[in-house]
Parts: C-alpha cells; sequence; structure tokens
C-alpha cells in the first residue's frame, strides 16, 4: 500500500491532462481536471438550472479558461475575455471536456 503526502496529491493532478481535438482550430488543446476550488469559485456562472454548456456561454468560457493549459502546464488563457471572438461551438466543445475531465458533467457522473 502507498500512503500519499499532499505533494504526491497535487504532482499527480498537475499529470492529468488529455488532449481534446478541435478541428475548427486546426488541431488539439490540452485540458485537464478544476480544482474544487475553481468550481467552488465558478458556480455563480450557472444561472439556477441551466446546467447547458450551449446556451449559458459564461459558464463555458469559464470552464475553458480555468480547464485549458499549455505543455508546460500553466493557463492557456487569462481570462474568458480571451474567448469572447473565437467561435462557440469551439467554445462549448472544450468545456464539456473540462466538465467529464473534471467530474462534473452528468456524462462523468453516470458513466455515459
Amino acid at each position: 500500500m502507498t500512503v500519499l503526502n499532499l505533494e504526491a496529491i497535487r504532482a499527480a493532478q498537475r499529470a492529468k491532462t488529455r488532449a481534446v481535438a478541435v478541428p475548427e482550430w486546426g488541431g488539439d488543446v490540452l485540458v485537464r481536471p478544476l480544482t474544487a476550488g475553481q468550481v467552488q469559485g465558478m458556480a455563480d456562472a450557472f444561472v439556477e438550472g441551466d446546467r447547458d454548456l450551449a446556451t449559458n456561454i459564461e459558464a463555458a468560457m469559464r470552464l475553458v479558461c480555468a480547464g485549458t493549459v499549455n505543455e508546460d502546464g500553466t493557463p492557456m488563457f487569462s481570462s474568458p475575455d480571451d474567448l469572447r471572438d473565437l467561435d462557440v461551438g469551439s467554445i462549448v466543445g472544450i468545456a464539456t471536456e473540462v466538465a467529464k475531465v473534471s467530474g462534473i458533467s452528468g456524462d462523468a457522473q453516470t458513466g455515459k
């Protein structure tokens, strides 16, 4: 049995990235799981009862901003404002993947 410490857990968390194809942009982006604090901090972006990222674009942009990283693990976007002039379909697709990898989507919870 391996007994973990906080440093080992954080290192494992940083290593969990997944490539997501964005054909509209001509390649892939890396997404990573959000932290509990990040999810808590964006709860206000979800309008009561509106968890559909296709209609709640503010929430989608915040998910993409928080969960999309460069190869070195640094954030790709500094704020949701960086995404405002990009196509919404790509943003919703990436946001959906960030939610899945973070375990906060219906698909992640039900295994669908």
